[in-house]
């Protein structure tokens, strides 16, 4: 544990009960794309938003919240050293002290640790280190501590926004479903479960006479929490995050007794977690630039760095041509900043960057110090402190460059993580990342529903006939086309196979799940041996990942839902129709992972699922005129061979 302060606010703590905060500095999340692209050496309270650390903002805040002792807690022993410094070359207007233990794996794992120091004295605002927002904490402190002072069981006060239905959850950031009474705020009921129908009990509206449902809340990062918070974090080993928290008191409200309340963002107010994905990043970066979340703005925050007529935040000394150089709407370009020729569309360039000539950056953030050179073009990425790209290189939506990492020239990347540590994943192949690259490969992302940063949304952003974009339109206004029937269908087993796994749910009660779907979608049966063999091989599962770990993780799953699977494949027929969509899934959709068909059709065998008849079938059957179905047929001979033998044997004995 390393400790520190600074004199101001020295003089309140020994006049009784004070203000504290407890800033959590880990994400405690292995999907942070930003978080996977950083070194050892590198600190996540560093990271930039708007050319500003995130730090700088959580500080701010808590200081203008009137914030009197905080406590900074991270399990790096790095990342608590680079805290204690900067920490203590600042004039916050608070006590502090940097909290570090190897032993925080989340949220719950740090309140039970403050608890068993004593450290907690009095109420505290509970916070992360990314959290961005101009919230004036003063009235909801105040509030909070009405209720306590009326009612002890009163423990906490979460702050949610309810977000618009058709904007998409980021990655990481999890939506809600909460109960309330609309004359207290009080939460009646809590689930993070996403599944499109909820299970709400009886007795809350026994209890209550007025709810309202909101069905679409995201967790801001702030909660203003009792004395108490601790002591049931500690009581309850099993919470480890506030959602565990809030869910866990309610189911046990009766016999407790506890209360918690919720404080929905009001107009003009903005909080967001700016880490926990790449896509959250973009979404505040982006409400920042558009002034929702004023004052944090550019204008505001930087005193060179004023907003120009076309929405575009210039620094004074940028060294560019304008006549060489077109810079749109929500773009920023920080101070030392040196742009020789080319396109910045709504895009963040952090102070002394160099982009070269040709190049076109969009819907990008380039941090500080990085070097662009010519012929470059980057989209929807974002490229860490001090990083290197090489002329002709390519960055497609997804891209995470890491600080001090070197990718090119000449490539083409797409959703990949890269970090600068040579150790810290596969090393860079200078075929695929360019002669001059220098790191190593953390990641390759998969696209799908979740993916940050949505390629429709590129292509909507509704480009005039020029190819400049349309001053009049705006990201927001653009909302996704609706899904087909059989796409919503494909969605519901997964959530419901998924829940299963998650809850334990019996097999009866998920058959019943996915029937009703299929009515409902009017689904057929092999769309639906279809979806449950796709999601058992995808759940926990990464196709891009080794081989070997993929197969153990499919066979662990196929052993886990074989009850599901017989279900469905019964008969010739679905047998039939397993194989074929295996066929397809293995041989499109993902043929890195041929090689390994022969040891999951094997277990397949073994398991009792498919029979040998229908592989004999299936092997003998007309295929397509596809290389890629042609070739697993190629890689599972050897076992269509042992399988025949195997008959003929059988056949002679008897």
């Amino acid at each position: 544990m390393v400790s520190g302060g600074t004199k101001a606010a020295s003089d309140k703590l020994s006049k009784g009960e004070i203000l504290q905060a407890v800033v959590i500095c880990d994400l405690f999340s292995p999907d942070s794309e930003i978080r996977q692209s950083l070194s050892d050496d590198d600190c996540l309270s560093f990271v930039e938003v708007l050319d500003r650390p995130v730090i700088q903002y959580t500080n701010d805040w808590l200081g203008n919240s009137g914030i009197q002792h905080v406590f900074y807690c991270t399990s790096s022993v790095s990342d608590s050293a680079k805290l204690e410094d900067y920490l203590s070359e600042q004039d916050l207007g608070y006590t502090w002290k940097v909290v570090q233990s190897e032993r925080y794996l989340c949220v719950g794992d740090v309140l039970k640790d403050l608890f068993d120091s004593s450290s907690i004295e009095g109420h505290f605002v509970l916070t992360h280190i990314d959290t961005i927002t101009n919230i004036n904490m003063q009235p909801i402190l105040e509030a909070h501590k009405a209720r306590y002072k009326q009612n002890k069981l009163s423990v906490l006060t979460a702050v949610y926004t309810d977000s618009p239905p058709w904007d998409p959850p980021s990655l990481c950031s999890t939506r809600f479903s909460a109960a309330v009474d609309p004359s207290s705020s009080q939460i009646a009921f809590f689930s993070s479960n996403q599944a499109k129908k909820l299970s709400i009990p009886s007795q809350v509206f026994e209890n209550f006479d007025q709810v309202d449902l909101l069905c679409n809340l995201t967790d801001c990062g702030i909660s203003i929490c009792a004395p108490e918070v601790a002591q049931l974090f500690v009581d309850n080993f099993d919470y480890q995050n506030m959602a565990d928290f809030i869910t866990g008191i309610l189911d046990n409200e009766e016999i407790l007794g506890n209360q918690l309340f919720i404080r929905l963002l009001m107009s003009g107010e903005f909080a967001s977690r700016s880490l926990t994905s790449l896509r959250q990043y973009d979404t505040t970066s982006l409400a920042m630039l558009q002034r929702k979340a004023y004052p944090l703005v550019p204008d505001k925050l930087f005193s060179k760095t004023p907003l120009s007529e076309d929405g575009v935040y210039i620094s004074s000394d940028v060294s560019c041509s304008l006549d060489s150089v077109e810079i749109t709407r929500d773009s920023l370009i920080s101070l030392g900043c040196r742009i020789h020729a080319g396109c910045i569309s709504r895009s963040v360039i952090g102070r002394n960057c160099t982009i070269g000539e040709k190049s076109d950056v969009r819907r990008s953030y380039i941090q500080r110090n990085a070097v662009l050179e010519n012929n470059i073009s980057v989209t929807g990425s974002f490229v860490g402190e001090s990083s290197v790209i090489r002329s002709g290189v390519t960055l497609k939506p997804g891209c995470v460059i890491g600080p001090g990492a070197v990718v090119g020239p000449n490539c083409c990347l797409g959703k990949v993580i890269i970090s600068r540590d040579p150790d810290a994943g596969e090393k860079l192949d200078p075929l695929k990342y360019g002669k001059d690259c220098s790191g190593s490969l953390i990641e390759v992302l998969e696209s799908g529903y979740e993916d940050w940063f949505n390629e429709r949304s590129l292509r909507n952003e509704n480009l005039g006939e020029d190819g400049s974009e349309d001053e009049d339109s705006s990201d927001d206004d653009a909302m996704p086309p609706p899904l087909d029937d059989h796409k919503l269908f494909s969605i519901e087993v997964q959530e419901s196979i998924l829940r299963s796994s998650q809850e334990n749910i019996r097999l009866e009660d998920l058959v019943l799940e996915i029937n009703s779907a299929k009515f409902a979608y009017n689904a057929s049966m092999s769309d639906i041996v279809r979806c449950v063999l796709e999601t058992v091989l995808n759940l926990d599962n990464n196709p891009q990942s080794e081989k070997k770990q993929w197969l153990m993780t499919a066979q662990t799953n196929i052993t886990k839902f074989k009850a599901l699977i017989s279900h469905y494949v019964v008969d010739s027929n679905s047998q039939k129709v397993a194989l074929s969509c295996l066929e397809t899934y293995l041989s499109e959709s993902y043929p890195a992972l041929l090689t390994i068909t022969p040891h999951l059709f094997l277990f397949l065998f073994n398991s009792d699922v498919i029979p040998e008849d229908a592989f004999i079938a299936w092997s003998e059957a007309q295929t397509s005129s596809a290389p890629a179905a042609a070739n697993i047929r190629t890689q599972c001979a050897d076992f269509i061979k042992w399988l025949q033998e195997a008959e003929s044997s059988e056949e002679e004995s008897d």
